[in-house]
């Protein structure tokens, strides 16, 4: 919640994770585990996002702010990489 000393209010409401993906959000369908996936959403991004877990280990993923979803897709191959490694 507290990331460079600057309160997140969607996180203290818990208003940043959201049950359905609106028109506006970037999406992407990847395949990951929802766990390390969640924690990095968590850490790296600031605004709201969607996430649902489909068959067969397919995540998608809606980012409301279009730069995060750009951040995401460049560091995506390292977050399954270290997914390998701890999982």
């Amino acid at each position: 919640m507290l990331k460079h000393n600057e309160v997140n209010p969607l996180a203290v409401h818990r208003l940043r994770r959201v049950d359905f993906c609106p028109a506006h959000f970037v999406s992407m369908t990847v395949t990951a585990s929802l766990p390390p996936v969640l924690n990095w959403l968590h850490e790296n991004t600031d605004g709201r996002f969607y996430i649902n877990n489909s068959a067969g280990g397919n995540l998608t993923i809606g980012f409301e702010i279009h730069s995060e979803a750009t951040y995401f897709s460049l560091f995506l191959p390292q977050i399954i990489a270290e997914e390998l490694v701890t999982y």
